[in-house]
């Protein structure tokens, strides 16, 4: 099983890698119209990997979608759930397996973001919960 979900993330990394420069260059008009700081989110979480897996746009994934989750209630495999809020992201991102959403299996590996790659990662998420966002259209 293990060798499996090692399999399932050099894909997804491989998808991001090769995946990154291709995507930016298909969606650079709809980067444009976006917010400067989103834009500058959108391709640090290109550039990371994290959309190999989670999608801006609502669209099934290997991840959950970030669409509409900021603020949202998360339900975990085995019970219980949490509000995606600051504190869960930095939990999601350091301790993945800790919690995992229920329907997504446990692939993500604890990623190391600085300080100001974590805010611009919160500052997407909020902005991916408004309704009239407008990244769908850069999601690609």
């Amino acid at each position: 099983m293990r060798q499996k979900n090692i399999l399932w993330i050099v894909a997804a990394a491989t998808v991001a890698l090769l995946g990154g420069l291709w995507w930016r260059q298909q969606n650079s008009a709809a980067l444009a119209a976006l917010p400067p700081e989103v834009a500058q989110a959108m391709a640090m979480v290109q550039a990371k990997g994290c959309a190999a897996c989670h999608s801006h746009d609502g669209a099934a994934g290997i991840g959950p979608s970030w669409r509409g989750s900021w603020g949202k209630v998360r339900e975990f495999t085995g019970g219980g759930s949490a509000v995606f809020d600051a504190a869960y992201l930095r939990e999601s991102i350091s301790a993945p397996a800790a919690q995992l959403v229920q329907g997504f299996p446990n692939l993500m590996l604890p990623v190391g973001l600085s300080e100001d790659e974590l805010q611009q990662l919160e500052l997407l998420l909020r902005y991916l919960a408004e309704p009239n966002s407008g990244v769908a259209a850069a999601d690609g």
